[in-house]
């Protein structure tokens, strides 16, 4: 029992100072979110956030779970793949200015390999940025609130949908693709939009409307070879309200009961015009695959 005993208080010895460390690191990164967010020069807020990601990816490949690491006050968003293989962090951060800037990491556990991905915020460095394929550190900065994950001949596409405040009178949404190569490095940013060679697409419209972008399910009519008219089925689907310019406005408005969408068909999304959007059903209206895996906190 004495031997026991003594196995155990060296075990414990052991890890005290891994303990120690960990719990310093995370002293650090709830002391370095505050100044993240309430410094009082832009240049430390954008310096902070970077520094935040970095702490926040080491501890993440570390093995350490969220829940050890991030303190509840914190608002961020976490989303994950429906076996979290793949997750996404990403908060912003109000700039004095008006605008926002955005921190991000990714984690990937693909082939057993954990791997985290510092994102750094590269929006002003992007004047194309609907037209590039970037890696993280020239990331296209958003909080993503959305995720649907696609497969196509081998391939997986993960869809996400984010949000950027901008800077008035602009806001702006985004469908953005994060891929994976064969070395296992992200991509962000894929030619999968059908007649329209972009790499995401971002909405920009009037900041204080409401303008939604969401994956859900809706009606749409599709031909059959047993019936002389388009029958209506309903599919999953990214719906949002069209854009339209208006007097007296610096930037695009929603148009009113004007819905769009992409649907997925053969590896790319395909624009379709004028759907019969309607409010979807109930919580126990069953949806088929693919799930977005969805969660802000």
């Amino acid at each position: 029992m004495k031997n026991f005993t003594g196995l155990i208080f060296i075990v414990i010895m052991s890890l005290k100072p891994m303990m120690g460390s960990d719990s310093t690191m995370v002293r650090k990164l709830w002391v370095d979110w505050d100044t993240m967010l309430t410094a009082p020069q832009d240049e430390v807020r954008i310096t902070k956030t970077y520094e935040v990601a970095s702490l926040i990816g080491e501890m993440l490949k570390q093995g350490q779970k969220t829940s050890q690491i991030m303190n509840p006050r914190m608002k961020y968003s976490h989303l994950a793949t429906k076996d979290s293989l793949i997750q996404v962090f990403t908060w912003s951060v109000p700039l004095t200015d008006g605008s926002y800037s955005f921190g991000g990491v990714l984690l990937s556990n693909q082939k057993n390999i954990r791997q985290t991905y510092v994102l750094r915020n590269a929006k002003k460095d992007l004047p194309h940025a609907e037209m590039d394929q970037n890696s993280s550190s020239q990331w296209f900065g958003a909080v993503y609130y959305q995720l649907i994950e696609y497969k196509h001949k081998g391939n997986t596409y993960y869809i996400l949908l984010g949000w950027d405040g901008g800077k008035y009178p602009v806001a702006r949404k985004l469908i953005e693709v994060l891929t994976f190569n064969g070395e296992g490095e992200p991509k962000w940013g894929a030619p999968i939009f059908a007649g329209n060679k972009i790499f995401r697409k971002i909405f920009e419209y009037q900041q204080n409307t409401y303008f939604p972008l969401k994956y859900e399910k809706q009606t749409v009519y599709r031909k059959v070879w047993y019936k002389r008219k388009p029958i209506p089925r309903k599919e999953n689907m990214i719906v949002f309200n069209r854009l339209g310019r208006e007097p007296g406005f610096a930037a695009p408005l929603p148009v009113v009961n004007v819905v769009d969408a992409y649907i997925w068909r053969d590896g790319k999304l395909i624009l379709l015009k004028d759907i019969d959007a309607r409010n979807p059903e109930g919580k126990y209206d069953r949806t088929p695959a693919p799930l977005p895996a969805q969660g802000l906190y």
